[in-house]
């Protein structure tokens, strides 16, 4: 994507026509133009209708206005509550005004070409460029190296960005990082609403320093996933990524430990690898054999260092060396509360029932067993069976099924309907089938084969939510029966 900039010093500038939309309801470029000492700051505009065109391009781009032709103007609904925030100085942004727009423009940095540009630059910021390499990064950033001729064009057309940022107070003066700062983020269009698990977390060390590093936590039924996004770029340059991957997993692991939390997968989850089998993704840490058990006696460094000397061999041709010990990795836990789940039998025997039932009425009578004979369980015994499960959402015009695991149904079908509501938005999950193992672990490997199979089928941003047909998922569900069969 591309971004568009436009020759205005300050943000607060597009108060002028915001203003007098806002109070004529809608408006044209002639209006505007007429009354340019209204309008515009200055008010003594060379050509008027050149500039207040500009500055409604302006705060189009930033939502606060929009143009049903190309010479009316009106506002949008953002602008009324823009508006309806604004101070005593007119031009000047009120602190509800700035918070409006810092919400509105991190929200989704792709909205539109001027949102790209302003997300670009303080991206930019964020990473450590200043001066003219700034200059010349947030060009190439947003398609305009070719455009911008000379170097007073590309600071000029930088330091109306950065002015922006302040005034949004984003950045000091310095292009330091407010207190203030969003956490962008890029989110994908879609025709349903589902919440979403996951969350970026920041971690601090032992001495309170934070930690440049990207990990995300999400709870996934019975375990805990800790996601650490991979390091790369050059040490000590403004392109580094995550120099922090080390410190920062020592910290999540030594957390778990102090909670007595059990350590029951690692595997690889780089887009590189994701074609392989789930058995050659997974880190296996030489001496420590899953779950591993984050006793007293267990040395965090060595188990970090164990960890990450496994990594490196994962996807690794035969006969190589060396390797990558920073890699995309998802590190899930286990609570102890979780080893041992409170399990119904009365609640759950009736909840298996209803299961069967929606089996037989979703002509899933194919999908099988679970698996057994060549795919036998882990020699890890959790004392408990697991179970792998499809729920579909009602209430949705499109399909949603969620494939995940458990070990108690009752209970999990009553907390996912919990979170969505039931009598407040209509929507409701329902059971369609399930495949009961022997221990938890077998459930878990089970979800994750029968995840990679559908991955195409993932909604953008979810991770266990399927918009697939119970008729095509009951056939690829039936493939798997066959290569599992006695």
């Amino acid at each position: 994507m591309k971004g568009q900039v436009y020759t205005i010093a300050k943000l607060h500038y597009v108060n002028g026509v915001v203003n007098f939309v806002a109070r004529k309801k809608s408006t044209n470029l002639d209006s505007l133009a007429q009354n340019a000492s209204e309008t515009t700051k200055k008010g003594t505009a060379k050509h008027p209708k050149a500039r207040v065109r500009t500055l409604v391009r302006f705060a189009e781009g930033i939502g606060l206005l929009d143009r049903p032709s190309k010479e009316n103007v009106q506002m949008t609904d953002l602008g009324k509550e823009y508006y309806k925030a604004r101070g005593e100085e007119k031009w000047n942004l009120s602190s509800k005004q700035r918070k409006i727009l810092r919400n509105h423009v991190f929200a989704n940095p792709e909205k539109t070409p001027t949102i790209f540009a302003l997300n670009s630059l303080f991206n930019l910021v964020e990473q450590g460029y200043k001066g003219k390499i700034l200059a010349k990064e947030y060009a190439k950033a947003i398609g305009k190296e070719r455009v911008w001729k000379s170097d007073a064009t590309y600071e000029g057309n930088t330091n109306f960005g950065l002015n922006y940022l302040r005034e949004l107070d984003l950045i000091d003066e310095n292009l330091n990082i407010s207190m203030f700062r969003p956490k962008p983020v890029f989110p994908k269009e879609r025709k349903i609403s589902i919440k979403k698990a996951a969350s970026s977390i920041q971690l601090f060390s032992e001495n309170g320093r934070k930690l440049n590093a990207e990990v995300t936590l999400s709870q996934r039924d019975e375990w805990v996933d800790y996601i650490f996004e991979s390091r790369g770029g050059t040490k000590g340059s403004p392109n580094e990524r995550n120099p922090d991957y080390f410190e920062a997993l020592e910290l999540v692991l030594k957390d778990a430990k102090s909670k007595s939390w059990h350590i029951q997968d690692i595997v690889v989850a780089s887009k590189k690898l994701e074609d392989l089998p789930l058995s050659q993704k997974r880190v296996k840490p030489e001496k420590y054999a899953y779950p591993i058990n984050l006793d007293s006696g267990v040395d965090i460094i060595s188990l970090r260092k164990a960890i990450s000397l496994s990594v490196t061999k994962v996807g690794q041709k035969s006969g190589s060396t060396g390797g990558n010990p920073t890699k995309r990795i998802r590190v899930t836990f286990s609570k102890d509360s979780m080893n041992t789940p409170d399990f119904d039998t009365e609640v759950t025997q009736e909840v298996l029932s209803k299961f069967h039932q929606k089996k037989v009425n979703h002509k899933f009578k194919k999908s099988g067993p679970p698996p057994s004979g060549q795919r036998k369980a882990s020699t890890i015994d959790q004392n408990k069976k697991g179970y792998t499960y499809v729920f579909k959402l009602e209430g949705v015009k499109e399909n949603a099924l969620k494939i995940g695991f458990t070990a108690n149904l009752s209970n999990r079908l009553k907390t996912l309907n919990s979170q969505i509501r039931p009598s407040v938005t209509g929507l409701n999950w329902e059971p369609v089938t399930y495949w009961e193992f022997d221990d938890v672990w077998s459930a878990y490997e089970f979800e994750q084969e029968i995840q990679s199979k559908l991955r195409d089928y993932l909604y953008e941003g979810e991770r266990e939510i399927f918009q697939i047909s119970e008729d095509d998922i009951s056939s690829i569900l039936g493939k798997q029966k066959s290569k599992y069969k006695d």
